[in-house]
């Protein structure tokens, strides 16, 4: 059985009354490991090696695939498709002799979507129930937990795993991850918050202090 919360749209998000909706509470994410470990108790013809080979080719073929205008759908999971943002780049162009350098605003890959199949929404609702967890309803904005709570969490995953990635941190404790950056700095320079920030750029983790 899940639990859930009930947020409502803060005022001036909508001209009618205030829309409430269910949040589900997420406790934990399943890593690489954990969810081959669970694919091979539902399908004991599976292996790890075979799974982990499936999930690699799948990763290139979206790799490759969406890029060109393509759209990947896998029966009983949904359509995988491609989402594009601007970013501003630079380019050094010969003028008179002299080398000028130059702005231009180029497309790139944000994200990647993920269109469920209506059928494995209808499967999960056939076999789960939901329970309300507590009658504070939350406004949009407002964290689902306390600092503290947060913390907590964070840690209580550092325990099972190595470290902790900003998406992980986000979908943990369920905020943005524009949010989750700016609060994982404040904790990083809080040393008795007891995590610390590891590598830099894309490879960038938190781990415990």
């Amino acid at each position: 059985m899940g639990s859930y919360k009930i947020k409502e749209m803060s005022a001036g998000m909508t001209n009618s009354e205030r829309k409430q909706f269910p949040v589900q509470e997420v406790y934990s994410m399943f890593d690489n490991e954990t969810t081959m470990e669970w694919m091979e108790k539902y399908n004991p013809m599976l292996n790890r090696g075979l799974i982990s080979s499936v999930f690699e080719a799948l990763s290139k073929v979206l790799v490759n695939v969406l890029p060109e205008g393509h759209t990947v759908k896998i029966d009983g999971l949904g359509v995988f498709s491609l989402s594009l943002e601007f970013c501003n780049s630079k380019t050094e162009e010969p003028t008179d002799g002299q080398k000028q350098v130059r702005e231009y605003r180029r497309a790139q890959a944000k994200s990647i979507n993920l269109k469920v199949d209506r059928m494995l929404v209808d499967e999960i609702n056939e076999m789960s129930t939901f329970e309300r967890n507590g009658n504070e309803v939350l406004t949009m904005g407002q964290h689902t937990y306390t600092l503290q709570q947060r913390i907590e969490r964070a840690l209580a995953h550092l325990e099972k795993h190595r470290f902790i990635t900003l998406t992980e941190y986000a979908n943990l404790n369920q905020m943005s991850r524009t949010s989750a950056s700016v609060e994982l700095k404040q904790l990083v320079a809080d040393p008795s918050s007891g995590i610390k920030a590891n590598g830099s750029g894309t490879h960038k983790v938190w781990v415990k202090a």
